[in-house]
């Protein structure tokens, strides 16, 4: 029997969480990550929600498990949306749930999170919502740079890019600001939506995008291993399944549209630099990050499509809400330039 999760499953003393500390929390893509205090552990969470009738019964793994499965009447939601949050209900009892999961409080944490730019009211209204007592937003191209340790002080430019499932965030950074800036949403979703076009139009299949990713991460863009899976085909069939033939699934046909679209706004972002920075800038490495950097093939996708060497810093799915954890430990950092 699935039971409804609750506020009483953190632990408490007198009715209040003890022991007070600070998170930095990322949203992701498709998962969201907390940092539990300036030195605390960090954790990653899927960012999904099996609800009914507004009633929250599982969240993450858990949560994801429940998808096409039994109980029938639980609908599974994925919270995040474009480097924000959907769902402002759902979203609040996720982050209330993986906060109480760290550390006990006597206080309401404050938050510092990375999220789009675009999204940063949204993000703040539900962490407000989810118990924050102060709400710091950081952009995801600063936070990563900062958690790899990249030297964004100096006058040397730093240019990263953060890869996420349905958004991506491109910066130059220099003296602890942005030299040149972009926000796109889609991510790696614009790729595997190409795919999905073409499989429609070719085939008369209807893929399903959960599954497609799935694919995706396991075999990237490099090659075609054998991996059998199953694609329902539209709205008026859910009886029938369809096999795809692995073999025939190639992403690499879709690379292409998807690196001229991350080429075409590094340039529109570059055109409002002089030309002096501009050709400083062009030598310069690419610091990519996020929970597709070691997926095969997309370094070397990035790499032309940005013109450059490509870095793959040590645990880049976690980069950038490490990054809030350091500000986390020094808040004054924020009145430098990162804004």
């Amino acid at each position: 029997m699935v039971r409804a999760v609750a506020d009483q499953d953190c632990p408490t003393m007198f009715g209040l969480k003890f022991f007070s500390s600070d998170v930095a929390i990322a949203v992701g893509g498709d998962r969201v990550w907390l940092a539990d205090g300036p030195e605390g552990p960090i954790t990653g969470m899927p960012a999904y929600v099996a609800h009914d009738a507004g009633r929250v019964y599982a969240v993450g793994e858990e949560a994801r498990a429940f998808s096409g499965k039994v109980p029938a009447n639980l609908s599974v939601t994925r919270i995040t949306n474009q480097g924000g949050f959907g769902d402002v209900n759902l979203s609040v009892a996720f982050v209330r749930y993986m906060i109480a999961k760290g550390k006990s409080r006597a206080l309401p944490p404050r938050i510092v999170v990375a999220c789009s730019q675009n999204s940063k009211l949204g993000v703040m209204d539900v962490l407000t919502k989810a118990g924050g007592r102060k709400v710091i937003t950081i952009p995801p191209a600063m936070a990563a740079a900062v958690g790899a340790g990249l030297p964004i002080d100096t006058p040397a430019f730093q240019v990263v890019f953060c890869l996420e499932r349905d958004w991506c965030s491109f910066g130059v950074i220099s003296l602890n600001g942005f030299v040149a800036s972009f926000e796109l949403p889609g991510g790696i979703e614009l790729l595997l939506e190409d795919y999905a076009i073409y499989a429609l139009a070719t085939r008369g299949v209807a893929l399903d995008m959960d599954k497609l990713h799935e694919i995706f991460l396991a075999r990237g863009l490099a090659g075609s291993d054998m991996i059998g899976w199953e694609a329902w085909v539209g709205e008026m069939e859910t009886g029938r399944a369809t096999v795809v033939p692995a073999s025939d699934i190639d992403f690499r046909r879709n690379a292409q549209p998807f690196a001229l679209r991350l080429d075409r706004r590094c340039r529109q972002a570059m055109e409002k630099v002089d030309a002096a920075k501009r050709r400083d800038a062009a030598g310069v490495p690419l610091h990519l990050f996020g929970p597709y950097a070691r997926v095969p093939g997309v370094a070397d996708l990035i790499s032309k499509a940005f013109n450059r060497r490509v870095i793959i810093p040590d645990k880049p799915e976690e980069s950038v809400v490490r990054g809030g954890q350091r500000v986390l430990a020094d808040l004054s950092w924020l009145m430098k330039g990162a804004k």
